[in-house]
């Protein structure tokens, strides 16, 4: 299930050319099917600037999922913070959340913006 959250920081940030800016959060999906690849496809599609903060790295393809290495939720946050500080998304998607050590606490931080 996606999660949006909207922000109130700036909404033209520099570099995307006035478009809205959108941060997603998620797992990446190398075949493109889904996951932060897929979000980004359509972000483009709709003329927004996507941003991206990878929860997982994923082995797989259209017929399945072979593994999934989890990004320590630490290194999923500096990745928030470092577009926060510049960027400025405008609206926030998340993707591929895990329920374990970390991601609570980083879900509830992020909470707070």
């Amino acid at each position: 299930m996606a999660t949006v959250i909207t922000t109130t920081t700036s909404s033209n940030p520099g570099g995307n050319n006035g478009n809205k800016a959108i941060l997603v959060i998620a797992g990446s999906d190398p075949s493109g099917g889904a996951g932060l690849e897929a979000d980004q496809k359509v972000i483009a599609a709709h003329g927004c600037y996507a941003m991206t903060a990878t929860t997982a790295l994923t082995s797989q393809n259209t017929t399945g999922v072979d593994g999934i290495h989890l990004v320590p939720a630490d290194f999923t946050r500096k990745q928030i913070d470092a577009v926060f500080r510049d960027i400025g998304p405008s609206v926030v998607k998340s993707g591929e959340f895990f329920v374990g050590d970390g991601w609570i606490s980083l879900h509830i931080v992020f909470m707070g913006r």
